[in-house]
């Protein structure tokens, strides 16, 4: 299934914090901000970090019926290819 795909990272002091460094203002932000890049686009959205968590929290979201129907044709007979690995949602 083709998705709808946002990272965000926090820039700290001359470095991307890791995920573990993140408080809990830093996540929500982070969410917010996910969530407002793919608005309106896609189906339900799941969010997630990397395992072992690194340095950005990821939100995807599947297309919808209507926008698969957009994409050229042959396209979902490409094989899906998963570069996320293991995820931990929260």
């Amino acid at each position: 299934m083709p998705v709808w795909h946002a990272s965000v990272a926090r820039l700290g002091k001359g470095r991307t914090l890791l995920f573990d460094e993140l408080s809990s203002k830093h996540i929500a932000k982070g969410t917010r901000i996910a969530q407002l890049m793919l608005k309106g686009v896609g189906g339900e959205a799941t969010r997630f970090r990397s395992n072992p968590s690194v340095h950005a929290l990821h939100i995807q979201k599947p297309l919808t019926e209507d926008e698969i129907a957009l994409l050229p044709d042959g396209w979902m007979e490409i094989p899906a290819v998963d570069e996320v690995g293991p995820r931990v949602t929260f």
